[in-house]
């Protein structure tokens, strides 16, 4: 069959007046084309097949097809390229009868769609991309198996309900959206086993519970955020994912141990998470942050080993920072603390870290390491105002890389620091480097003679 072409890619079909489009007998369409702010209405009833649709018409007001089966390329239907430009007359979309896209399906700047029918629709070979349907508040496909590209819904203001449940596998998923009147009730990916990218959801989400059932695998990042009613999250069958964000999720308790390897995990602002279970070797890098409120410091149930770089901030209502059961770590790096020296944090089983690094720690009351023997490349502190002698409970510290240990971060600084002795490190008995500075009232620093025999206050 031939096309159907009004208008060019880059030019519009201009008219004097708006016109409607009536092709009662038509049955199938090489192409379907039309760009043109000047059609209102495109009538096709007994169209069944036809190879690349591309619809760019600010004034369409009925598209009707509802014996179309089949697109043999991309299916686009959009007005413009933003929002400002968009099409304010299509209010309903009725593709009842499609089955399948060989190409990607789009679907843009819509902004009074209220209704979107897709009972049948099975395969979409491409992408599927909904930009700008403000308005749509259902979105089911429910036969859906085959998506072989990314999908995407931006904009989804009006949005309560999702579903493809049948859907195993995507290149990525995204829901987005950062309208406070947005407010997803339900959504169903019941069958979704694979993302081979990014699975993200950044909108609000109006249930206490997300589940996943049948997810194995995210070779992206896991994104959740502003989905603060959550408290819990069902993934029984995630055994791969290279990177987690979590963003103000009032989980309870996190179950992550059924993943295998977490080489990058963010918290931020969990202010409910009290537990989250991993496998002992499993963690890469962790960042925990408190969100400056009152909130629940978050135990690591099971975990040993963190190979990379954790990283804790913003904790600045906590009295006690802990992490008990953790032996080895490759770098710790922590920032904020309860103000005037009032946090106490501690490693009751910790052996062994690479880089120890602690800034501005005027939040510090006592650090407990009972059973550290080594710190293999730096120890980096600064800014210990409230720590005094016996403070540092190091008992088994017995080698320190570089050793990088300041009072203030400037001379003005050096008169606030308490600390006049270096008792708290006597077991040391190997250290590569020393820089040592800013304690305005040091003066015996006799607890390093094990290491350093003729160190002295010059």
């Amino acid at each position: 069959a031939g096309g159907l072409v009004l208008g060019t890619a880059t030019t519009p079909l201009t008219t004097a007046q708006d016109f409607d489009v009536v092709l009662p007998a038509l049955e199938s369409l090489g192409q379907l084309s039309v760009n043109g702010n000047t059609v209102a209405k495109l009538d096709l009833p007994k169209l069944v097949s036809t190879g690349t649709v591309y619809i760019n018409a600010a004034k369409l007001s009925v598209f009707n097809v509802p014996a179309l089966k089949e697109c043999t390329g991309d299916l686009t239907i959009l007005s413009g390229t933003n929002a400002s430009t968009g099409n304010k007359a299509l209010a309903a979309l009725g593709l009842s009868s499609l089955e399948k896209v060989t190409g990607s399906l789009s679907l843009q700047y819509l902004s009074e769609l209220q209704l979107l029918e897709l009972p049948k629709i099975a395969s979409i070979g491409g992408n599927c991309t909904l930009t700008y349907l403000t308005q749509l508040k259902v979105l089911n496909m429910p036969e859906l198996v085959h998506l072989g590209g990314a999908f995407t819904w931006n904009y989804l203001t009006a949005a309560t309900t999702f579903a493809m449940p049948k859907v195993p596998s995507l290149a990525s998923f995204s829901l987005s959206d950062s309208s406070s009147a947005a407010m997803l009730s339900s959504i169903d990916l019941s069958s979704l086993e694979k993302v081979r990218a990014d699975f993200k959801i950044d909108t609000k989400f109006s249930s206490d519970r997300l589940e996943l059932p049948a997810l194995e695998t995210i070779g992206g990042q896991f994104y959740l955020r502003h989905l603060s009613l959550i408290e819990t999250l069902s993934i029984p069958r995630l055994t791969a994912c290279e990177n987690i964000y979590f963003y103000q999720l009032n989980l309870l308790p996190l179950d992550l141990s059924g993943v295998e390897s977490l080489p990058k995990v963010e918290l931020i602002a969990c202010y409910k998470l009290a537990k989250v279970r991993v496998r002992k070797n499993a963690l890469g890098d962790l960042s925990l942050n408190g969100g400056s409120r009152a909130c629940d410091f978050t135990a690591l149930e099971g975990a040993e080993t963190i190979s990379g770089k954790l990283s804790v901030s913003n904790y600045t209502q906590n009295d006690l920072i802990t992490f008990p059961g953790i032996k080895s770590i490759g770098t710790y790096s922590q920032s904020g603390g309860k103000a005037s020296g009032q946090t106490t944090v501690s490693f009751p089983d910790l052996e062994q870290v690479g880089t120890f690094q602690m800034s501005s720690c005027s939040y510090l009351k006592k650090l407990s390491a009972p059973k550290l023997t080594e710190v293999t490349d730096k120890w980096d502190t600064s800014y210990m105002q409230y720590v005094d002698e016996g403070d540092l409970e190091l008992p088994l510290l017995r080698k320190i890389g570089v050793f990088k240990f300041w009072g203030g971060t400037y001379s003005g600084a050096a008169s606030q620091m308490k600390l006049t002795g270096m008792a708290d490190f006597a077991g040391v008995t190997e250290i590569g480097s020393v820089d040592i500075k800013y304690w305005g009232k040091m003066t015996d620093f006799s607890g390093l003679k094990n290491a350093l025999p003729s160190l002295s206050a010059d």
